[in-house]
């Protein structure tokens, strides 16, 4: 998934026409991309009484190898093709050199570099419970595959409830005002759920604050997105590249760390290490919001 934030924002800038705002072009394909984390811990748990986990890999190589095969076969060539306004983008040699200096003057921007481990530490909960919530649920707690299927239904359940949400009040507010709002049921969750949880240790109560955080990450983490993206200069191409593979790095280091630490042990642990760094982020959210000039720039480019 490292490559998603810059292969979403490619396919959607080839195929919108500019007429219509960003948002307007996301609508037809928000129920598929809204559905598949809600669909797949349900669809994975019932294919394993089926088949086994190896099997089960292998049949989502072999679909993914279909999808490529139809993007090669059906997917629309951007380079020297006329585009809805009239423009052009010719081909150009690949030049090394300066795609590295432009990666180096990213990681220097203050501003971007501070949007950028914000998404990651804002995600990073939601991230650590699909990877360690089998360990949690199935392991510590002995539910079965369908009752931890069911458990993760109120928390992907609100981050659609959170995008649906983002799309009806996208237009209703500046897009930093939006922000601030959103961000306030991501960490109200968080630290309810490290309160409730330290005082009785209840599932019930843990995913109830979750969801909370669930729904608040549901519409600020575009919001996050667009802002950074739009934090500097560069092309939208190398910032969204940069953008999704800081924000990996952060989900791959952040998840072994908590490994190390235990947070698979008990539903203590885990929120205790998921708090801790997500805590930071509202001093870089503030960090990125700080230069409102640079923040015009995302109002002129469109809408969410």
């Amino acid at each position: 998934s490292s490559p998603r934030p810059c292969r979403s924002h490619c396919l959607l800038t080839i195929h919108r026409r500019h007429r219509h705002p960003p948002h307007r072009t996301r609508m037809p394909l928000l129920p598929l991309s809204l559905l598949s984390p809600l669909l797949g811990p349900l669809v994975g748990s019932f294919l394993l009484t089926f088949i086994t986990w190896r099997m089960l890999f292998i049949s989502i190589a072999v679909l993914a190898i279909l999808c490529w095969l139809g993007l090669l076969r059906w997917m629309p060539e951007s380079i020297g093709i006329r585009r809805n306004d009239d423009s052009i983008i010719a081909p150009r040699p690949l030049q090394i050199a300066a795609i590295c200096r432009g990666y180096a003057d990213l990681l220097r921007h203050k501003r971007f570099m501070s949007g950028c481990i914000a998404m990651g530490l804002m995600g990073l909960p939601l991230m650590a419970w699909i990877a360690l919530s089998p360990l949690l649920l199935m392991h510590n707690l002995g539910l079965s595959k369908l009752h931890y299927a069911l458990w993760q239904l109120p928390i992907f359940g609100a981050i659609i409830a959170g995008n649906i949400t983002l799309n009806f009040i996208a237009e209703r507010f500046k897009i930093e005002r939006l922000l601030l709002i959103s961000s306030f049921p991501v960490f109200f969750g968080l630290i309810f759920s490290l309160i409730i949880t330290l005082m009785f240790d209840n599932i019930f109560l843990l995913v109830f604050g979750m969801a909370i955080y669930a729904f608040g990450f549901g519409i600020c983490n575009a919001t996050l997105y667009r802002i950074t993206l739009f934090s500097c200069s560069q092309g939208l191409g190398s910032i969204s590249a940069m953008l999704g593979m800081i924000s990996v790095g952060i989900f791959s280091l952040g998840g072994s760390l908590l490994e190390i630490v235990g947070a698979g042990d008990n539903l203590t642990n885990y929120i205790i290490a998921v708090a801790i760094p997500s805590g930071f982020a509202p001093f870089l959210i503030i960090n990125l919001l700080r230069n409102k000039k640079n923040n015009s720039l995302i109002a002129e480019s469109g809408d969410l």
